[in-house]
C-alpha cells in the first residue's frame, strides 16, 4: 500500500527553489519532472500535486529569468556609463600629455 499523501503546499517548494542558487534549478526541475513521470505512471492520485509542484518550479524558473533579464538590462546601462567616464578619462589623459609635452618641447626649445 503507498503512503497517503498530503495535500500540496507549493510555499515550501517555491522557497527551496527561490534560494537555491541558479545552478541547481535544473536540477530541481528534474526531479519535479521524474516525481510528476512516476505517479502518471502509476495508480494513484498523486500526479495531482505534482503536477501544480512542476508548474510552481516553472513559474518560479520564468521569474527567475525575467528577473535576470531586467538585471542584464541594468548592468548593461551602468556599463555604458562607465565605458564613457573611461572615454572621458582616457581623452583628458590625452590632452594633458599633449599639453606637458607642448610645453616640454617649448621649454627646451627656450633654454637653446
Amino acid at each position: 500500500m503507498k503512503p497517503l499523501l498530503l495535500p500540496y503546499h507549493p510555499r515550501p517548494h517555491f522557497l527551496q527553489i527561490l534560494f537555491s542558487p541558479p545552478s541547481k534549478l535544473p536540477q530541481l526541475f528534474q526531479e519535479n519532472y521524474s516525481q510528476l513521470s512516476q505517479a502518471l505512471d502509476g495508480t494513484d492520485h498523486s500526479w495531482t500535486a505534482l503536477t501544480l509542484k512542476l508548474c510552481s518550479a516553472l513559474e518560479t524558473a520564468d521569474k527567475l529569468v525575467q528577473s535576470n533579464n531586467s538585471n542584464v538590462r541594468f548592468l548593461s546601462a551602468k556599463v555604458e556609463v562607465l565605458e564613457s567616464i573611461v572615454k572621458r578619462g582616457d581623452s583628458a589623459a590625452k590632452s594633458a600629455k599633449f599639453i606637458h609635452d607642448k610645453h616640454s618641447s617649448e621649454s627646451s626649445s627656450v633654454g637653446n
